[in-house]
């Protein structure tokens, strides 16, 4: 009888601690959205988060990319990152607000490339929306840093210094009922971005070569070409704007390199941000490929198709 006893005692010991184990993330054995919930601490609101240290955040849990498109779009990473090809995920925390929706943060790498994003789900603990909130900043002299407060408003925050002079820029969003997020604050005091896009500044630069010319889909949205050191470069000048206040904004302008007979990239040293563009006939399409945040708004990206404008030839005088 007391050996029975024993016995059952061991058995039933086994089986609580197989109850309370956490189940692992970095498989590719399905899971249910309660096992992924328990790898995320819970946070205290305020939340802080700087570009310079991001990987301090993490554990070290790791999500496989399987485990975290079983319940996440995949476009939330191959909207940051080029491909997916070793990434790597943690989980940073989560915060739920009561019959509601669950936050959760999780940062991702993948070799110099870095992002914090933020996930919404529904209180059926479905996914409803998502957000990067920092990446990579290829420029050394801005700090960005994201904050959620504790009525879960999210606010991008960039300050940066040019001639001795201070600027910032701050946006504000806020979750609402349909699974999006709202721009609720855009302000800042650099002048630049508050005339974005107003002129193109490489309007009078040659463009004998044949792809050189003006692109647009209306007077906000255009991408200027113009000629490069060589028949298979150009320099361009690329700016979208479809929002009232620039909440889908951005501006970039470099040197691309065609690859092919109709396709070109730009890729610069120290850049992290990638673009590839595709022209047929008087027709371009271009899509970012990662690390363009600095550039453009938070929720939309380099993604679209322009038409080339025509030339207007001058009227011969008789």
């Amino acid at each position: 009888m007391r050996s029975f006893l024993l016995f059952l005692a061991v058995i039933l010991l086994t089986c609580s601690q197989c109850k309370n184990k956490t189940r692992s993330l970095s498989g590719t054995d399905p899971i249910e959205i309660t096992d992924f919930l328990e790898a995320f601490a819970t946070a205290t609101l305020p939340v802080v988060i700087v570009d310079t240290n991001m990987n301090v955040y993490t554990d070290t849990t790791t999500i496989s990319y399987s485990i975290f498109t079983s319940f996440f779009s995949d476009s939330i990473l191959t909207n940051v990152f080029a491909d997916t090809n070793k990434l790597v995920i943690h989980p940073i925390k989560k915060f739920t607000v009561t019959d509601k929706e669950t936050y959760l943060l999780v940062y991702a790498s993948q070799r110099q490339k870095e992002a914090v994003l933020l996930l919404v789900l529904n209180k059926d603990k479905k996914f409803s929306a998502a957000m990067p909130l920092l990446t990579t900043n290829s420029n050394s002299k801005m700090i960005t840093s994201a904050t959620l407060d504790k009525n879960l408003g999210v606010t991008i925050y960039d300050d940066w210094s040019e001639n001795e002079t201070a600027y910032y820029k701050r946006i504000t969003y806020g979750y609402n009922d349909v699974g999006t997020f709202t721009l609720l604050l855009n302000e800042t005091n650099f002048i630049a971005e508050k005339t974005l896009g107003d002129s193109n500044p490489i309007d009078t630069f040659p463009q004998k070569n044949k792809l050189s010319g003006d692109y647009s889909t209306g007077k906000q949205n255009f991408l200027a070409m113009r000629d490069g050191d060589d028949a298979q470069s150009y320099q361009f000048f690329l700016h979208f704007n479809t929002g009232k206040q620039n909440e889908c904004g951005g501006e970039l302008r470099g040197r691309l390199k065609f690859t092919t007979a109709n396709t070109a990239l730009f890729k610069e040293k120290n850049n992290t941000c990638e673009i590839a563009f595709t022209f047929k006939g008087d027709k371009v399409t271009f899509k970012e490929l990662g690390g363009c945040g600095n550039f453009r708004g938070i929720q939309c990206f380099f993604n679209d198709s322009y038409v080339k404008k025509k030339t207007q030839k001058p009227s011969k005088i008789k």
